[in-house]
């Protein structure tokens, strides 16, 4: 997505994807510490988790490196799963609690696009830089945010895919599951770095952002 590394247009997307960035992490770690605080574990107000402050969830080198490679992490809830009534359920409600926050930001920014081409002529947007720059930033909204719900459906550790998984696997193949939990990281880091990922996403990604996009043709 960035351009060629600390060129102008490198600049000029990372500025633009900076707040995009910093709300994406949040509200996905926010929403993981909360439906984990809701379901029993206490121990998410304790570390103060229970906040969409994106300094009390960025990893300052999963940040960086998005910036540098296209690929960044925040820092993780870990939750107390002792303190769940349903173990399994209550993990995989947890894991879903923060792709389905990148969801209902994708749709947030979606309607704020809706509005702004509404009121906003194709002629304001060819001479106005400010306006032009605000359509990129709020589709910029859309797109970065359903990238998150598409990667970490991915069943790959430590991708919240893989904790929803584990929920619904049988206790037969927990050593599988412990397996997983030691390569997975390296999957994903050659997926990432081969390009496999994209092949993997892209189709995943067109079919949201499409469904999201309805919008424009049921009120043309």
């Amino acid at each position: 997505m960035l351009g060629e590394l600390f060129s102008p247009v490198w600049w000029q997307q990372s500025l633009l994807l900076l707040p995009l960035l910093l709300m994406s992490f949040a509200y996905h770690e926010y929403a993981h510490a909360l439906v984990a605080y809701r379901l029993g574990d206490s121990s998410q107000k304790e570390k103060g988790r229970l906040t969409t402050n994106p300094f009390k969830h960025i990893n300052l080198l999963g940040f960086l490196a998005f910036f540098l490679t296209g690929f960044g992490w925040a820092k993780a809830v870990r939750t107390d799963n002792s303190a769940f009534k349903n173990p399994k359920r209550d993990l995989a409600l947890v894991a879903l609690s923060g792709p389905f926050a990148n969801l209902l930001l994708a749709v947030f920014f979606n309607i704020l696009l809706f509005l702004f081409r509404l009121f906003v002529s194709e002629a304001a947007l060819k001479t106005s830089m400010f306006l032009a720059i605000t359509e990129v930033f709020l589709f910029y909204g859309i797109y970065f945010n359903i990238v998150q719900v598409a990667l970490n459906l991915l069943p790959i550790p430590p991708l919240d895919g893989s904790r929803v998984l584990y929920s619904i696997l049988p206790s037969s193949l927990l050593n599988s599951v412990y397996l997983l939990e030691r390569i997975g990281p390296y999957i994903l880091i050659f997926l990432v770095f081969s390009g496999v990922i994209g092949r993997i996403l892209n189709p995943i990604i067109d079919f949201l952002i499409t469904g999201l996009f309805l919008i424009y043709r049921v009120f043309q």
